[in-house]
This record gives structure tokens, sequence and C-alpha cells, in this order.
């Protein structure tokens, strides 16, 4: 955001004003839920038709429910809606003394982006003890203009009168105009006289039961004077705005001539016009002959106070990001590269929303990332579904390189990046690894959700350290509470390297590790369609786990390649080198293989507690080596790792004999197939036995005919809650499709 020269005419600032507002209002990236908590009083007796609105845009999805025990009291007679509506509800008859409180909460949702929000509506019944409630309560404020303009709404279950007594100012200022007396609920109306003196005054107002004397409730007013100066504060505004007379330009057309004054930690702006309560825009400030783009929303209150300012943003010279209706614009390139100046420098975005608004193309190169180990991203970036192309990576060492190089949140803070394309225009380049495309390294509490990869990325080894940890997506995810959900490659990924040093790559991302046992990395609903061509740890959707990761209804259709034999490869999992209860669950791989060992059509290579189930491939598998490989799973290196409820269907050529190979679990370490079961293979498809060289066993693992896999006929014990059984088809996962 700029200086845009000499004063516009208002019919042009009022025009894009218009514009603005619309493109906020209607744009389908920024759904719109008010999530405003609130408290309702209501009578002690029985009554139908209570309701209170729901305000939303028409993609947000809502339902309305009771929380607590003993709320029977209370019924929701509407509770659900798309968009704006209401919810209605009825009471029965409070026979107790006391009151009672129920809750409501509103939880609502756009799917397709991952947004959600929560409304909590506070709903307090009087009982039968004399009571008297007063909205609003407490202190009130108003303008030095307020005739007639305060009423406040009684809820009571006795008769009541009203009075107001001045504190402050001159007699006669205020007075009850309407609601002197009542009984049960009713209004008080006061007449406000305007404040014409150069003081503030006070009055109190207060409602007392005729019967009861004890039973009182008293509210202390304050009513502003004219001529009052009013300040707006900036907090981290520094060098934006010149020092000196101003005018503040809202989004209703209208200017006020305003006192601006900067230090070191933020600007003010003062003025003498007072503004009505409520939400405003400021559009611009004019200064000098030059106008400064502002976009502020603040909020003022009764008295003319402004009580709140959109957060302003040093890095981008921009307001907003509080909230995912109102976040940080990225709009261009220029505006990507002030994100990356911000992050790298150490400004933390940790809570605030920042969204792509249009595809942009990238003009330098190589792109250097943003954030990093050290600094990294902690915000919420949405791209909206739009492409971020032209992305140009080239690394020569270790450290990350992405679009992002380092995501990491906090528990009160996850860090997010979603909804965002790599367009096929861009390319990654490692000679020394740890890259991808969307997110090098991604650490604690850090969401990637449906993201998309067409840029190709490749590992060349150049140094002794090989091309390690490179991927589609994310090339290493390491810490605690992370979530890699609905992410798609298309792109091929490609890592070489002609000595012994083990690679982490992946079609989706390289390498996992989460440091509790508690709060696993969770990666479901990926799928990979590149081409993989590697030389270590691999896999389809992910090369290798070090601990304490699941991977959940993913699948690999790309074809996977081998430049040696000392590898661990699999069609969804490379390696699982430490299990502490890991479940690999409801995938499947259709990418052939060629020229591996220590493989499998699933798995790769299970060590420890690792739960294979629910899980087939129909890739063909070529062994171009003679020992590990498996239809499901390859090496199986101890006992401990259970493989069950899976099959495989594809076929198994061997070029130099295999030992040690089966058609759903290669070799095991143990000796025995106790960790199968409930697993079959197609026969006369290669693969001699089922595990190894083990004899098949009924409830173990056993070969059936194609008729037999395509039966339709439910297999034993499986669960068809998971398993579509069809005639002339093989199984299928009912929650993962084929495409």
């Amino acid at each position: 955001m700029k200086k845009r020269g000499l004063i516009f005419t208002c019919f042009c600032i009022m025009l894009s004003v218009c514009a603005c507002k619309k493109d906020v209002e209607e744009s389908v990236d920024a759904p719109y839920f008010d999530a405003e908590d609130l408290t309702v009083n209501k009578p002690q007796y029985a009554a139908d038709g209570y309701e209170f609105p729901v305000e939303a845009s028409d993609n947000v999805v809502w339902t309305a429910k009771k929380e607590g025990t003993d709320t029977d009291w209370l019924t929701l007679d509407s509770f659900e809606g798309t968009g704006s509506g209401k919810v209605v509800f009825s009471l029965d008859e409070n026979t107790l003394p006391a009151s009672r409180t129920a809750e409501i909460t509103v939880d609502a949702a756009v799917e397709s982006i991952g947004a959600s929000w929560r409304k909590t509506v506070t709903v307090i019944q009087i009982g039968t003890a004399p009571m008297i409630l007063v909205s609003p309560e407490g202190k009130v404020n108003i303008p030095f203009k307020a005739d007639d303009a305060l009423a406040f709404e009684i809820t009571s279950n006795i008769k009541w009168s009203a009075s107001v007594a001045k504190v402050s100012g001159d007699d006669g200022w205020i007075s009850i105009k309407s609601g002197q007396s009542g009984e049960n609920s009713g209004q008080i109306v006061l007449n406000v006289l305007e404040n014409a003196t150069s003081d503030s005054r006070t009055a109190t107002l207060t409602v007392t039961a005729y019967e009861y004397p004890d039973v009182t409730v008293s509210i202390e007013i304050e009513q502003g004077y004219s001529g009052m100066q009013f300040t707006m504060t900036i907090p981290g505004m520094s060098g934006y705005l010149p020092d000196g007379e101003a005018v503040m330009t809202l989004s209703d057309g209208s200017g006020l001539d305003v006192t601006i004054s900067s230090d070191g930690t933020g600007t003010s702006l003062s003025f003498y016009d007072m503004l009505s309560a409520g939400e405003h825009t400021v559009e611009s400030v004019t200064s000098g002959g030059s106008d400064y783009a502002m976009g502020a929303l603040i909020e003022v209150d009764a008295t003319g106070a402004v009580i709140k300012v959109e957060s302003w943003d040093q890095g981008l010279s921009a307001f907003g990001g509080d909230t995912p209706e109102r976040p940080l614009k990225i709009e261009d390139f220029a505006d990507f590269e002030a994100l990356r100046t911000a992050v790298n420098s150490g400004i933390s975005y940790s809570g605030k929303y920042i969204a792509m608004t249009a595809d942009i193309t990238m003009t330098d190169t190589p792109w250097d990332g943003i954030g990093s180990e050290e600094r990294p991203f902690d915000g919420i970036f949405d791209g909206g579904g739009f492409k971020v192309d032209g992305m140009i990576i080239k690394s020569d060492n270790m450290t990350p390189h992405a679009l992002f190089n380092a995501v990491k949140g906090t528990a009160g803070n996850r860090a997010v990046v979603q909804n965002l394309t790599i367009g096929e225009n861009s390319s990654v380049h490692s000679t020394d690894g740890y890259v991808s495309s969307v997110a090098a390294l991604v650490s604690d509490y850090s969401d990637i959700r449906n993201c998309v990869n067409y840029a190709p990325v490749t590992g060349e080894a150049l140094s002794g350290n090989g091309s390690k940890k490179i991927a589609g997506m994310v090339s290493n995810a390491y810490g605690v509470s992370i979530v890699i959900e609905n992410c798609v490659n298309h792109a091929d990924v490609t890592a070489t390297h002609d000595s012994n040093n083990v690679n982490d790559a992946g079609g989706l991302i390289g390498n996992a590790r989460s440091g509790s046992s508690s709060e696993h990395i969770i990666v479901r609903n990926c799928r990979n369609y590149g081409t993989c061509s590697f030389a270590g740890n691999s896999g389809g959707i992910l090369g290798n786990i070090d601990e304490n990761t699941d991977v959940l209804r993913c699948a690999n259709y790309g074809a996977i390649y081998s430049y040696r034999n000392s590898m661990r490869v699999g069609g969804v999992v490379g390696s699982v080198d430490v299990g502490s209860d890991i479940e690999i669950s409801e995938c499947f791989n259709k990418g052939n293989f060629d020229g591996l060992v220590n493989s499998g059509g699933v798995v790769g290579f299970i060590k420890g507690k690792v739960h294979v189930t629910n899980c087939y491939n129909k890739g063909e598998i070529k062994l171009n080596g003679n020992a590990n490989t498996g239809g499901v799973v390859g090496h199986v290196n101890d006992a401990n790792p259970v493989v069950s409820y899976c099959y495989n269907a594809s076929d198994f050529v061997s070029k130099n004999g295999a030992s040690g190979t089966g058609g759903v679990a290669g070799m095991n370490t143990a000796g025995n197939i106790s960790c199968v079961s409930y697993c079959y293979y197609e026969s006369g498809r290669g693969f001699v036995k089922g595990a190894g060289n083990n004899t098949d066993a009924p409830g173990v693992v056993e070969a059936l005919s194609a008729e037999q896999m395509t039966s339709g006929t439910p297999f034993s014990n499986w669960d068809t809650d998971i398993w579509n059984f069809t005639a002339g088809e093989y199984p299928s996962l009912k929650n993962n499709p084929e495409d």
C-alpha cells in the first residue's frame, strides 16, 4: 500500500469504497459468522417462541445444541440452518425460588476451507423468588446529544418502580419519560437533554421492588460533553502517516479534521467531531496533498470514544488479520515479498489471518522462502484456492527451502497453510536436500491442508551429505500435533545419489517424527500422482516415519523407480523405523514398482508397534534383487507389527530370484507370521507364498483366485462398514475410493 498521489474526487473515493466493501462482503473466500456471545434474561413462566438471530454468509452451515446437565426445562424448537436464520426455543415454568441457567452453543463451519466458529448464548430464567434484571447493566455511557435515546429492558416477576437521580450536572438534564413503574417485564425510557457544558455529568437509575425493598438494581449513567476530543490510537504504526494536520475519510464519504502524532509505540489521530456509535471504516488519510490508504475497521461506543481499532501490520503496511472475515491480503507478488521480509525479520503473525486474493506469478529467481527454523511462519495463511506460479527454488545447502521454509505454531495459536496451489511453471531443485514445494520444515501445532503441487522437485547430490528429506509437499514434519490433510502432488519427485547415504523422500512428505506418543502427526486423505525416482527411504506418500505418525486414507498412483538396492520403499510409506502404536490404515497403492528390494506395495519396512490395517496394493512389483519384498509390507523386522485385513492383487516379477518375499508380507526377522491375520493375495500373479517362506494358513494369509477376489462376497471377519464388496470388482475402501 503506497502513496497514491493527489486527492481523488469524492465521487471516485465513494466508488472505490463501495467496491472494496462489496469485495469483502461477497468474497466466497471470507465466509462470515457472527460469533459474539450473548446473554438473554427470561421470566419464570412457561413460554414458546423465544428466539435469537444467527447472522452468517450463505456458505456457512450451523447447528445449535444445549450444553450441560439439568437443562430439560429448555427445548430447542429450531436449531440448524445454512446462512442467516434463527434459533427458536421454549421454556418450562420455573417453580424454584432461584434462577436457572442453560447454555446454547451454535457451531458453524465451512468444511471446504476448514473454517469453524462457535457462538454461546446463555439463557437465564428467573425463579419464583423476587427478582429484577436490568439490561443494559452496570455502567452506561451516552453521547452529549442523547435526547430520548436511552432505554432499559426490565425482566422481573414482581411489581417494581423506577427513579433517576442526577449525581452531577444541572437539575433536570435526565428524567424518566415512560416506565416509571411496572409489573413483571417492561421497559424504562429516559429523556436525556443535550449536554452543552464543558464537563461530563452522571446520574443513577434505580429500580426497586414494591414489596421487597431489599431487591434493588442500580445503573450508573455518564453523559459526555460537547467539544470532547477523541483519539484513535494505532499501536505499532510507525513512519506510515506524517505528523501534523490531516483529513480522515470514512466509508460514508465524510471527512474529519484530525491531528496526527507518532512515537515509538504507535500513531494517534485526534479529532473533535463525534462519531456515531457502532462500526466505521477509515478509508484513507489525506495529508500534505498525498492520500494514504487505510482500510481500518474501528468501533465507537455511545460516548463517541474509539474503543477498538483493527490491528495494523507493519510488515504489509495494512490493517486486518484479526478475523477470517477481514484478513491481511496478499494481492500481488510485492505483498508476498513484504510478507517474506516481515517474517524473516522476526515479525510474528501468531493468530493472524492472511489470505491470497488472486493468482500470483513470482518474478524473482530464486525464491528465498518465508521463514526459517529460527523464525518460522506462525500465522494462518489461506490461499483461497488461488495459484502461486513461476516459483523457482535452488538450494545448495541443508537449510529448509520451499514457499514457506518453516512453519510452526503454538498450543494456543496453530500455524496453518491451506487452500494453495503451486503451479506447473514452478520448479524446486537441491544439491543437498531439505526442499519441497509448499513447506519445507513443519513443526509443532501446524496444519497443512488442501494444498496441491504441480512443481517438479529434484535432488542431485553434489556433496557427501546427499539429497535428504525432499518431497512434493513437505520435506520434514518434525514436532507434536501436526496435521497434513487433503493434499495432492501431481509432479515428479526425483532424488539421486551415488553414495551409501540414505534419503528420506516422498511424493508428499519426506520424513515425519512426533516427539509425543499422545500427539501423533496425522497424515490423512492425501494423494500422489507424480512419478517418484528415489535412492533411499522413500514412499509414494511418505518416505520415512521416525516415530509417532499415523497415515490414514491415503493413496499413491505414481510409478516408483529406484537407483540403488539398499533402500526401503513403499507404495504409501517407505520405512517405519521406530513404531509406537502407529496406524497405517485405509490406504492403497496403484503405482508400479521397478528395481526395488526391502519394499512393499503399501509399506516397505516396519519395526515396532505398527498397525497396517485395511490396506491393499494393485501396483506391479519388479524386484531387482533377492530379499525382503511383500505385496503389502516388505521387510517385517520383528514380531511386534500387526498386518491385518489387507490384500494384494498385483503382479510380481523377480529379475534375479527372490528370497524372503510374500504375496502379503516379506521377510519376518522373528521367523514366523504371527503378526499377519486375515490377509489375502491373488494367486497366479508371481508370488509363491503369502508371507516370506512361511506356509499359508486360514485366518492368517491365504491365496485366492481372481474369481474369489472379485466375487463380491465379504472376506472372513472383514468390516463391511469399511469395505465395499461388489461382484466383478476387487474390494474397495468406502472412505477412500479410487479415482
